[in-house]
């Protein structure tokens, strides 16, 4: 239609209609479609409280998500994006960039998964919403929608085109009610391999996209264990980018022909004792670089792809099936998580000689897997370091010990019992083992099992100890167990069921007595294992070592009951597991009790520093919780009085 006949018509149509013609005209220009990097720079705010610099947001502030967004971007053709990585690094915001970009932007059917429903509730409500209402560009889509045709819930937003739903990794009725076009999976290595029988929640989440051939598929994680690890095989069944950065001497004017290079914690150096002067050695040249240095190193980075589709594949290709990204923390921004937190971070853990801690550091802060399996080691090695504790025999317990613990294994004709000393740092003494052999169905062995725990040790330091607290397996003879422990709970000895899950820590505490009137502990072997096995393998006196009195009770048996356990990998519903096996005909009820004790420890909740501080020994800890128990039942009596 000629410009001369548009003229024409306005002049004919009433004032009213020119509304409508305008609108119909404008319709017709479609502006170009922005990638998620460019929409998130002009419209997303980051709200005040949920971030350490609020206000709008800058790419450029994390240069290396860039290339991230535009493969999440509908102008790249790239169906999986998988990253392995550090904290530290935005990726959160990212995600929440995402959501906001299809809300206002490209709107579609979405899916965002946590680990479980509470983590995804807190999300919804700490982080997506306040940001939901920090952004003009979405605000109303969302939070207008009351009406028949559209919610603002918790878990379930809609918006015009579209809808953002959340859900919980362990609820497999949130990964397949519904067709979704984009999904979002966060931290997926801390997902179970199986829920609720119905299979992999990952699988479950992606058949949701299988309508939409143009979908995409989001997976990101700080990595866990090597050989259980979900985010490690797809990254490494992606095409591997990392992010190479020039280096402000030999490559100054960041020319792409340079030296370019990869940060690497071997390259991370600092003066003894002064974790502030960590910098970075570059493995070109050999200069020192100042981390002063980094912004202008990553405005300058590229990812390389380490395993590129096709020969032709370029930095920056956004026109591939699969693109998977490896970042650690060493990356993160001037102003964030610095190479001086991470040198005081690896030292601190390198002093407690704590294996947690170190895997902590490797997972989050260099994004890289922990291996555990094959963890195996010879009883002879330990049963050597054997030790006599007092030469003239007028001691039981050194000086290192400031508290006692107890931790029994049940069986039908015995009960196994190890009293074991705590000191600073994790470092334990074994003070004495003991065998109760009789029918556990009867009294007799039980009233055997109570005089021995009221037992008192001599103290180096001229005092007597007794057992602070006590763990009785009650995965046998558990009316028993019950009916032990519920009348001595005013000297804490409490029943302890252990349970073989990963990922859930060590301890699970009631939160009521259950029907028997008893507060049962659950006790996840698989990590309070693995802590054994690292603390045995210390070789040195000090953090986390273990020592052993040179006795009768000591001997062969002991030790090969205490490393009788293998870590080894195993194939389960297509999926490597690891798990703790016990080889035919072993034993193991010195490791079970070891485990019990290290559980007892925890149950205390005894602050193991203010102990060492203080010079304090724990002591007459029975009349002490007796005083406790009494206190609250008497609240008990007083409310119910009301």
């Amino acid at each position: 239609m000629a410009k001369s006949q548009i003229n024409e018509i306005w002049k004919a149509l009433k004032p009213q209609a020119k509304t409508v013609f305008v609108a119909f005209f404008s319709s017709l220009s479609v502006p170009p479609r922005e990638d998620l990097d460019e929409w998130s720079d002009e419209n997303r705010i980051l709200p005040e409280g949920t971030s350490s610099e609020h206000g709008l947001w800058r790419t450029s502030r994390f240069p290396f998500l860039k290339e991230i967004m535009k493969c999440l971007s509908p102008s790249s053709s790239v169906k999986y994006i998988d990253v392995q990585k550090g904290s530290q690094l935005g990726f959160t915001e990212v995600m929440i960039n995402w959501i906001l970009y299809t809300i206002d932007h490209d709107p579609g059917p979405m899916l965002y998964v946590q680990k479980t429903s509470g983590d995804v509730s807190d999300f919804s409500d700490q982080k997506l919403q306040t940001s939901i209402n920090a952004c003009p560009a979405v605000a109303d889509k969302v939070n207008g929608r009351r009406d028949a045709k559209g919610s603002n819930k918790k878990l379930m937003k809609t918006f015009p085109g579209g809808f953002i739903a959340l859900g919980g990794a362990e609820s497999a009725s949130s990964l397949r009610s519904r067709s979704i076009g984009k999904l979002a999976l966060d931290e997926v290595d801390s997902y179970k391999a199986n829920i609720q029988g119905e299979g992999d929640p990952i699988l479950l989440a992606e058949r949701r996209t299988s309508n939409f051939p143009d979908c995409k598929i989001f997976r990101i994680s700080t990595p866990g264990i090597d050989e259980t690890s979900r985010i490690h095989p797809l990254y490494e069944m992606g095409d591997q980018r990392q992010y190479f950065l020039p280096c402000p001497h030999c490559n100054a004017s960041a020319e792409k022909s340079g030296t370019y290079f990869v940060i690497k914690w071997k390259n991370i150096i600092w003066d003894k004792g002064h974790t502030d002067t960590a910098r970075l050695v570059c493995p070109t040249c050999g200069c020192e670089i100042g981390e002063h240095y980094k912004t202008w190193m990553l405005e300058n980075g590229e990812w390389r792809a380490q395993n590129p589709h096709t020969k032709e594949q370029k930095p920056g290709d956004v026109d591939v099936q699969s693109a998977s990204f490896f970042i650690s923390a060493l990356y993160s921004p001037l102003g964030f998580f610095s190479w001086s937190d991470a040198a005081r971070m690896f030292e601190e853990a390198s002093h407690s000689k704590d294996r947690e801690q170190l895997k902590v550091f490797v997972n989050t802060v260099l994004g890289e897997t922990w291996k555990e399996s094959e963890q195996g080691m010879s009883y002879e090695l330990i049963k050597n370091r054997c030790e006599v504790y007092s030469p003239d025999g007028t001691f039981d317990i050194p000086l290192g010990v400031r508290i006692l613990t107890a931790g029994a294994d049940v069986q039908a004709d015995r009960i196994e019992c190890e009293v074991l000393g705590h000191g600073a740092g994790g470092e334990t003494w074994s003070v004495e083992y003991k065998v109760f052999y009789g029918d556990t169905s009867q009294d007799q062995v039980w009233q055997e099992f109570d005089l021995f725990l009221q037992k008192s040790y001599r103290h180096q330091a001229g005092i007597r100890m007794n057992i602070s607290g006590a763990a009785v397996d009650s995965g046998f003879q558990s009316k028993k167990v019950y009916s032990f422990c519920r009348s001595r709970e005013h000297r804490r000895i409490f029943p302890i069921k252990g349970r073989s899950e990963w990922g859930k820590g060590t301890l699970a505490r009631p939160r009521k007595p259950n029907e028997y009137g008893v507060w049962l502990f659950i006790l996840y072997v698989d990590e309070i294992k693995l802590k054994i096995n690292s603390t045995l393998k210390e070789s040195s006196p000090g953090p986390q070592y273990c020592h052993f009195p040179k006795n009768e009770m000591y001997g062969d048996n002991y030790f090969k009951g205490l490393t009788a356990e293998v870590l080894t990998r195993t194939r389960r519903g297509g999926r490597t597991v690891l798990e703790w096996v016990l080889p035919k005909g072993a034993r193991n009820e010195a490791l079970d009790c070891r485990c019990y004790n290290l559980s007892m420890l925890e149950i205390l909740g005894v602050d193991m520093n203010v102990l060492v501080e203080k010079n304090i020994l724990m002591t007459n800890t029975q009349v002490a919780s007796q005083q406790q128990k009494n206190a609250v039942q008497n609240k008990g009596r007083r409310i119910m009085m009301r």
